[in-house]
């Protein structure tokens, strides 16, 4: 935070930000358009504020060409966000990796965060839009028995190294289910792991 707000004072960095125009949270990840192409990297952006346009850092994770889009993952969010005026979501998301499997999606299939109401999944071929998949989330903890949740895709795109990420969100989950994500989220932080 201090080294935006000395950024602002000192004119910035050398390189150029690129001037975006921020959609919304999602997912745990910020979905914008930027004034032109970007890079699936690290770098820095001009967001819209108050008083004209500010520097923010943000990891390009994805760019859904059919709309546009990019999805990225801000440093400094709540800082970022408020200047922006974006409103935080009030469900809380874990960056947490737990392995999945599911009849309907080939190879390793790992989360990249989880949330009571849904996950980001991370994987090698793509999933439609709309589509219904099992996801089964594997603990591998004694303390958390595995979880067999219907889902639906919300969106999906391509990431990194040839991979794909997608959101899904769990419908006809049980409370009990619900429970035993909540704990499993509370025990990870408690210990330290993942990030909210």
């Amino acid at each position: 935070m201090w080294e935006q707000i000395k950024s602002l004072f000192q004119g910035g960095s050398s390189a150029t930000p690129v001037v975006i125009e921020p959609i919304r949270m999602e997912d745990g990840l910020l979905l914008f358009k930027p004034k032109e192409p970007l890079k699936l990297q690290k770098c820095k952006i001009a967001g819209p504020c108050k008083r004209g346009y500010l520097e923010f850092e943000i990891d390009v994770l994805s760019h859904d060409e059919e709309g546009g889009f990019y999805r990225g993952k801000l440093q400094n969010e709540t800082f970022s966000l408020d200047a922006m005026q974006i409103q935080k979501p009030k469900k809380a998301r874990f960056e947490v990796s737990v392995a999945v499997t599911s009849p309907e999606i080939k190879g390793n299939v790992r989360t990249e965060d989880l949330a009571l109401e849904g996950a980001r999944l991370l994987m090698k071929e793509p999933l439609k839009r709309g589509s219904h998949v099992t996801v089964n989330l594997h603990f591998k903890d004694p303390l958390f028995k595995d979880l067999s949740l219907r889902s639906e895709v919300k969106w999906c795109c391509k990431t990194r190294k040839g991979l794909h990420h997608c959101a899904v969100r769990f419908f006809m989950i049980e409370k009990a289910e619900k429970e035993v994500i909540k704990k499993f989220i509370q025990n990870k932080a408690a210990l330290g792991g993942g990030r909210k």
